[in-house]
C-alpha cells in the first residue's frame, strides 16, 4: 500500500475493525510511505478491512482500505 504525496513528518497507524494497532510507521521527509502488508511483529496481514490514520502537523485523516489475498 502506497501512500503518496506526504508533505512533512506524519505518522501512520494501521488499525483493523477491532481497534487494535497492526502497522505504525513514522515519515520525516517529504515524498511516500508503503505499507508492505506486515504487521508489527513481521507476519502478513489478512484479508478484510483496515483503517489507516495519517497524522501530522496539520491534523490527521483516516481512510479505510481493503486487503484482498
Amino acid at each position: 500500500l502506497k501512500i503518496e504525496n506526504i508533505t512533512g513528518p506524519v505518522t501512520v497507524e494501521i488499525y483493523n475493525l477491532e481497534g487494535e494497532l497492526v502497522h505504525s510507521q513514522t515519515a520525516v521527509t517529504p515524498g511516500e510511505v508503503v505499507w508492505d502488508l506486515t504487521t508489527k511483529r513481521g507476519f502478513l496481514v489478512g484479508s478484510g478491512k483496515y483503517l489507516v490514520r495519517i497524522t501530522g502537523p496539520n491534523g490527521s485523516v483516516v481512510r479505510t482500505v481493503a486487503v484482498l489475498r
